[in-house]
């Protein structure tokens, strides 16, 4: 829904699922990228690093370390 232009959508979504399944680090990084996507980076950033404390693995980690290094400069964490 973020790439179609409908972050308050995924934002809705991702909120309601992390709320049945709290601590789901692709949920939060799901709310984060929806933020992110609509300009609000420092609650991005704060669901960002949410989602690392409970990535699973390195791989998974370091892209999500990725990102919130974007979202620290004021940049969206969702382009490339």
């Amino acid at each position: 829904m973020i790439r179609e232009g409908n972050p308050k959508e995924a934002l809705a979504d991702f909120q309601t699922a992390s709320k049945r399944m709290p601590n789901k680090w692709s949920l939060d990084l799901g709310i984060a990228r929806s933020y992110s996507a609509m300009g609000g980076y420092k609650t991005a950033l704060k669901n960002a690093k949410q989602s690392l404390l409970v990535a699973p693995d390195g791989p998974n980690k370091e892209i999500v370390q990725k990102m919130i290094a974007k979202l620290e400069k004021g940049e969206d964490m969702n382009k490339q």
